[in-house]
């Protein structure tokens, strides 16, 4: 086991002015309760324990397109590739807090570096002879000079911000941010920024864990392969097998969106909301679950839609190139300038704001709709990038697309999406439910949908952007509460 001791770092979270000093209680009973004092994101972790490699993701550089509905799905991995633009790595760690009352805390490390090195500072570390004096001579600090860099710091004064405005009990819905440190550059290796999150992954004796904190996506990859829990009750039991997996999708969407709620009400927008963000509780669907948004590395201010952790920077400043542009504030100026034309009568006119927020939630829209069609199929039967087509509206309805991405002319209609992302729910729920190819022993998504008023939420999130709900609104709504029937299997 290798400690790194991590220098306290003098630097100030962008988004949320100097960050409070650390302080602890006196007396803490076990490090669970000592996670829970933690009044904000430590800028300078002391005291950290990387004991395992456990994965890796890759964000290839943000391009300042249009969104599509294959990357609202397919989440913040999927963005396109800028050209001649590398990508973003991060390394995931499993560790420990070794300083201070909280010692004995398990946390997931996310190392943040550039790509174009093999050689990541803290992996290099965990190598080979003399390993704890090389890291106490990387120690340093310094402003966000690349990509890499600017997520890592985005991530954090995102946090920062969601400690510092939103009350403590409303956070278990959301990934836990415990703190920051810098490793500067030496020699060759390249400088990266170490985040520690509360760790929400397997709990294993004896050993460590071998990957890294279950996600929708995971789960979803799981299914997609027949290797759920729930997968062998198919054959014997489909309808139970269903009503099971819809109401383990159902909370774990639930959960996701009262984390977004709680974002939204500080003032932050989400802007990669996908599969691959959801965090959840187990991978074993016929079990309880439990749900949080992660991932806070792409939010923005939703005032000026800057990136967060430029929300505080002189006006002036922000004209600045922003490497994480996703054109957000591009649409949000031309659908508001549409609406406000359309009505010259409006003195409050919808601001940026609001269309932002609604961006998140035709985002949330899209995932739920891809959570409850594509794991209810049979393994292959629709995939996300066939899904995504429908609602993206790529052939603008006059098109014919195949289930596997190419053209055809077996489907009679498609989703037109214009520039807010609205879907037509309508035709989408006709073509679903007139395909028994969706359906397992006779139970489909779009069935469940329909028992359980889904379709009237999805119609909602994907409609007009101007009438959507916002998070909290669409909290109430009836899908979350109505029971998941039995639906009967016709013979």
């Amino acid at each position: 086991m290798l400690l790194l001791s991590l220098a306290a770092i003098a630097s100030v979270a962008a988004s949320g002015g100097s960050t409070p000093a650390h302080r602890l209680p006196a007396r803490l009973v076990g490090a669970r309760a000592a996670v829970r004092a933690l009044a904000a994101p430590i800028d300078g972790l002391r005291g950290l324990s990387a004991q395992q490699r456990i994965g890796e993701l890759r964000f290839a550089e943000l391009s300042a397109a249009e969104p599509t509905a294959e990357r609202v799905l397919g989440g913040v991995s999927s963005a396109a590739r800028r050209e001649g633009g590398g990508s973003v790595v991060v390394s995931l760690y499993y560790g420990q807090l070794t300083a201070g009352e909280a010692a004995g805390t398990r946390v997931l490390v996310k190392e943040f570096v550039a790509d174009g090195s093999e050689a990541q500072p803290l992996r290099r570390a965990l190598e080979g002879d003399g390993a704890a004096a090389r890291l106490e001579a990387l120690l340093a600090s310094g402003a966000p000079a690349c990509t890499a860099e600017l997520v890592a710091e985005n991530e954090f004064a995102a946090h920062v911000r969601l400690e510092a405005r939103a009350e403590p009990r409303r956070l278990a819905q959301l990934s836990r941010c415990l703190g920051r440190a810098k490793v500067a550059a030496f020699a060759t290796q390249p400088a990266s920024i170490l985040l520690a999150f509360a760790w929400t992954g397997e709990q294993v004796r004896m050993a460590m864990p071998q990957r890294p904190p279950p996600t929708l996506a995971s789960w979803m990859a799981l299914r997609a392969a027949g290797a759920t829990a729930g997968a062998f009750s198919d054959r014997s039991v489909p309808v139970i097998a269903a009503r099971d997996r819809v109401k383990f999708i159902r909370q774990v969407l639930f959960d996701a969106l009262k984390g977004l709620a709680v974002l939204h009400e500080v003032g932050l927008v989400h802007c990669a909301i996908g599969r691959q963000v959801v965090g959840i509780s187990t991978e074993d669907d016929r079990q309880p679950v439990k749900g949080r948004l992660e991932q806070l590395a792409f939010a923005r201010d939703s005032e000026t839609l800057v990136l967060a952790c430029r929300a505080r920077d002189q006006v002036d400043d922000l004209d600045r190139p922003d490497l994480l542009d996703i054109g957000l504030r591009e649409r949000a100026e031309k659908c508001v300038k549409a609406e406000a034309d359309g009505d010259s009568s409006l003195l409050n006119g919808p601001s940026l704001s609001d269309f932002a927020f609604a961006d998140d939630m035709r985002a949330f829209g899209a995932l739920m709709l891809e959570s409850l069609i594509v794991p209810c199929a049979p393994p292959g039967a629709i995939t996300t990038s066939a899904l995504a087509a429908l609602c993206d509206g790529a052939y603008r309805g006059t098109g014919m697309i195949d289930r596997d991405g190419t053209t055809g002319s077996d489907i009679s209609t498609s989703a037109i999406v214009t520039m807010d992302g609205r879907v037509d729910i309508a035709a989408l729920r006709a073509y679903l439910m007139e395909d028994d190819g969706l359906r397992i022993g006779g139970v489909g998504g779009a069935d469940m949908l329909d028992a359980t008023g889904g379709w009237d939420l999805l119609a909602q999130l994907l409609g007009p952007w101007q009438a959507r709900p916002s998070a909290a609104s669409a909290l109430k709504h009836p899908f979350w509460e109505r029971k998941v029937p039995f639906l009967k299997v016709e013979s």
